[in-house]
């Protein structure tokens, strides 16, 4: 018997990260990217989407605690 459902996951979020986020974390990325905008030129808008998501933890540990990306289940 599988398990149904679905995922909104945008192209290459889950080949970037390894996981797919959660509600939380969709709802945090989504956030900080309305509030990056776009900028006047490539170099400015790289350095503003940098700064903006700093707020975003880049690393597995924080966003599996903080549940933010769903992470495979494995027996301890």
């Amino acid at each position: 018997m599988g398990i149904q459902g679905t995922h909104t996951a945008r192209f290459g979020e889950i080949e970037q990260r390894g996981v797919a986020l959660t509600p939380q974390g969709r709802a945090l990325y989504d956030r900080l990217l309305s509030e990056a905008g776009s900028g006047q030129d490539n170099q400015q808008h790289q350095q503003h989407l940098a700064a903006i998501f700093r707020d975003f933890p880049d690393d597995e540990t924080t966003l599996r605690q903080q549940e933010l990306a769903w992470f495979p289940l494995s027996p301890e």
